[in-house]
């Protein structure tokens, strides 16, 4: 990609998201479904950033049609992860068969929708729509204001004593905005990031919160699968089976939480200190 104008970086993500979304619908397949996911969470991450120098928010954002697209591919590889969890094996046999087969035909539900996703003609309609109010100039230190932006945000949330699962998804939300928009100038346009106050040391521990964040929200959609009023609709056979996958995912909460907490008490932005190794 050698134009950086605004209109050109939103055109390159997306054709990607459009590419995308065709190869989800190939198969619904776990990891296709999960590259569409990221590459359109890229996209809004750049148009998050650019939405700081537009007059309305609301014109560079995604219309709710295709919005309709990722929550549906989300919450079928929701179900395709939780059915990896408790799918027939050595130890779980086939206890949790009518809960799979539950699942599995919402999965088909959702796959067999023919309206929706978006043909070509509407990409390239929503793609008209956002980058005719895009900036015609790109400006570097847009990412230095953006970055602080979610920066606060995440200084906010931590300088609480409790932490509720809503907030450490926006913690979550605001360092993978950071990754991504980082991302664009270091993967895709093939250029130093422009300095934003972060180092690269910074990055890096942004990048394992973010990990760790990712890992203990799956772990909390996995329990809405098992939660106390889903285990009462399972026939008995299937109801202890249930209740002890639901135990041990909230020990493996618990044990997440304690892993995200550490990390989120060390994220300590180094920019008042000697290093100057920048990513």
């Amino acid at each position: 990609m050698k134009k950086t104008t605004p209109s050109h970086i939103a055109h390159h993500y997306f054709k990607r998201l459009y590419k995308e979304q065709e190869k989800v619908k190939k198969g619904f397949k776990p990891d296709a479904i999960h590259d569409f996911r990221v590459a359109y969470k890229k996209l809004r991450a750049f148009l998050r950033m650019e939405a700081m120098m537009v007059a309305e928010t609301s014109q560079v954002k995604f219309p709710h049609s295709f919005k309709n697209v990722y929550l549906a591919a989300g919450q079928i590889r929701d179900r395709q992860l939780f059915i990896g969890r408790i799918g027939p094996n050595k130890r779980s046999g086939n206890q949790a068969a009518r809960k799979i087969h539950s699942l599995e035909k919402e999965i088909e539900e959702r796959k067999n929708n023919n309206d929706l996703f978006l043909s070509r003609k509407d990409f390239d309609e929503m793609e008209n729509n956002i980058t005719m109010h895009l900036p015609l100039l790109a400006r570097t230190a847009l990412i230095k204001d953006f970055v602080q932006q979610k920066l606060d945000t995440v200084k906010k949330i931590s300088a609480k004593k409790e932490y509720r699962d809503k907030e450490l998804h926006s913690v979550r939300k605001c360092l993978k905005d950071i990754i991504y928009v980082a991302a664009i100038f270091r993967e895709d346009l093939r250029s130093r990031v422009p300095f934003t106050g972060l180092y690269r040391s910074d990055y890096k521990k942004a990048e394992q919160l973010a990990d760790a964040l990712g890992s203990f929200n799956d772990i909390t959609i996995a329990l809405s699968f098992v939660s106390p009023s889903e285990i009462r609709k399972a026939d008995p056979g299937e109801r202890q089976y249930l209740q002890s996958v639901r135990r041990q995912l909230l020990m493996e909460k618990r044990r997440l939480k304690k892993t995200v907490l550490r990390k989120l008490s060390e994220f300590k932005p180094s920019s008042d200190q000697a290093e100057r190794s920048r990513p």
